[in-house]
This record gives structure tokens, sequence and C-alpha cells, in this order.
């Protein structure tokens, strides 16, 4: 009797384990359909974003290299310091060429 006692024991914490890891096996299925769903929705945030976004958007790709061809500015930012007056001033002038000299390149494309 005393084996059966212990048989019943092993068996029921077998059928408790086996239960647990299928439960857990269960969450972590559930888990990577969850990641699976959040990456297609952020993949899909992003292709929007890139689509509204457009080529208003400067990326590294769009910044001159060496390679390029050479970028004049089409604006320059002029600053002053007033430390007696604890602010500092900023004044931006925008450089325009005449007709008769190439066109101004636009710095986004």
């Amino acid at each position: 009797m005393n084996e059966t006692s212990e048989l019943d024991k092993v068996c029921t914490t077998l059928d408790k384990l086996t239960l647990d890891t299928l439960t857990l096996m269960e969450e972590h299925v559930q888990l990577k359909l969850n990641l699976e769903n959040s990456m297609n929705d952020g993949v899909l945030c992003l292709a929007k974003t890139r689509y509204i976004v457009g080529q208003n958007n400067v990326s590294s790709l769009q910044l001159p290299t060496g390679d390029s061809q050479e970028v004049e500015a089409v604006a320059v930012i002029h600053s002053e310091e007033h430390e007696k007056l604890g602010y500092s001033m900023h004044d931006l002038e925008i450089i325009k060429k005449s007709e008769s000299n190439s066109k101004i390149q636009d710095p986004l494309k």
C-alpha cells in the first residue's frame, strides 16, 4: 500500500508539472504571436510615417558626402552675443543668386 501511495504522489506531481508545462507553452506561443503582431504594426506605422514625411525629411542619405557635388548654402545664420543684456541674437540671411548665375540647389534633394 505504501508503494501505491508513493506512486500516486509521483503521478499527481507529474500531472501537475505536465499541466504547468503546457500552460507555459501556451503562454509562450501567445506572447510570440503578440510580438509578431506588434512588430507588424510597427513596420506598418514606419511605412506610413515614411510615406507621409516623404522628401520633407532630411536623412543621412540626403546629406552631401565626399563624392557628391559641391553644395552651396542657401541661408546663413549670424549670431551676436550681448553679455551685458544676457541674451544672444540670431539673424537669418537668405542668399539668392542672380538669374545669370547657376540655380540654387535644393539642399533636400
